[in-house]
């Protein structure tokens, strides 16, 4: 079999040198990338944590710093212990996202021992600071971190978030940061607004379809809805998480135990459900849903199954119009709406109408009611 021509120099010119990147196929398997958490990241690899707002992005990054620098594990996984760790820190004030960390650490002594690796980036009082900045100045550092953790990603964001080609640049800083540092890169980005349960995971986060799709690993938290039995013996304000995960790197397996899976925060530190207690708990947006179901079922019932006013349906379930029509999708008994224009019924199937935006005068009716106007 002939040998591959030499390309040395060829293409070069006029594209940026792409050709340097040229090398033969290996004949051997390659050694890979130590890992830094067990059977989900491994340095020079970029993680996203997704989550709505006030779910606790920043106590689980705090609790994943503590486990870096003392090389315990978080939710059941084993963390490598690292030498340095860079924290970003994008929007809380400095002292409260600090006190985060040495909370985690649970004692004086395990706090010392964290500060010692540890270096804190505060750029919430700086609005002109990107990704770009902040990744160019780690790559020329002498900080030579093993882990980057962003929290979160959203004020350094070049551009607009909704536009993939900006995701596109901002993600591809940070994965310059992952490939001239052989860090592991872990950023954390909030859910987009509305129902995001029924969702695949890696599209639940906001902005661009990008953001969702370039990265080694994903955790994405959403919140459940348990009982008052389920809850009853956890202290005032614990919040229980499902934790849906996608992986490019490791297998996804009961045996590894990176399967989708339940916890729960308490007192600032995130828990492995390993009992099955919130297994049967909803997602907070499904018991939400359950619940306007009912008001526009009991609604109709008592016009008589006569149309409903969508203003009267958002008033009473105190949703947003956009999360009511979020809901109507997966609701196949009430997909059809009665819009009245220039005083003539129009009747338009749901699904259709990503953009609309309902008026006062919309009326809700049952599929196979009269829809004719």
């Amino acid at each position: 079999m002939e040998s591959l021509p030499d390309m040395e120099g060829g293409a070069s010119s006029g594209n940026g040198g792409f050709s340097a990147l040229f090398s033969p196929l290996p004949a051997e398997r390659q050694e890979l990338p130590p890992v830094l958490i067990e059977n989900t990241l491994r340095k020079g690899s970029v993680m996203l944590i997704g989550a709505a707002p006030k779910v606790g992005k920043t106590f689980l990054t705090a609790q994943m710093v503590v486990a870096f620098a003392m090389g315990t594990a978080v939710l059941g996984f084993s963390f490598t212990r690292c030498e340095r760790i860079l924290v970003v820190n994008t929007e809380m004030g400095a002292a409260e996202y600090d006190n985060r960390i040495i909370d985690a650490a649970l004692s004086p002594e395990v706090a010392r021992e964290v500060s010692r690796r540890v270096l804190i980036a505060h750029t919430d009082d700086d609005p002109e600071l990107t990704v770009k900045d902040v990744a160019e100045a780690i790559c020329v550092s002498d900080c030579r971190p093993d882990v980057v953790i962003i929290d979160p990603i959203y004020p350094l964001f070049m551009g607009n978030e909704n536009s993939n080609e900006d995701a596109k640049a901002t993600l591809a800083y940070l994965k310059m940061v992952a490939s001239r540092t052989g860090a592991g890169v872990i950023y954390t980005h909030h859910f987009s607004k509305g129902a995001q349960d029924l969702k695949e995971a890696r599209d639940r986060v906001s902005g661009a379809g990008t953001l969702g799709r370039n990265y080694a690993a994903l955790w994405a938290l959403t919140e459940l809805a348990p009982g008052e039995e389920e809850m009853s013996d956890l202290p005032d304000g614990s919040v229980a998480v499902r934790i849906a995960t996608d992986l490019r790197s490791f297998k996804r397996s009961k045996a590894n135990r990176n399967l989708d899976f339940n916890a729960v925060r308490m007192d600032g530190l995130f828990f492995r459900d390993d009992d099955g207690r919130f297994d049967k708990a909803p997602t907070r947006e499904a018991a939400r849903l359950a619940k306007a179901r009912g008001k526009i079922k009991e609604l109709l019932d008592q016009n008589g199954g006569e149309p409903v006013e969508f203003s009267t349906v958002q008033r009473l379930t105190a949703l947003s119009p956009n999360t009511i029509k979020d809901y109507l999708i997966e609701m196949d008994e009430y997909q059809l709406v009665r819009m009245r224009v220039g005083g003539r019924g129009q009747s338009r199937n749901h699904i259709a109408w990503a953009s609309w935006q309902p008026t006062l005068g919309t009326e809700l009716i049952p599929v196979g009611g009269d829809d004719n106007g």
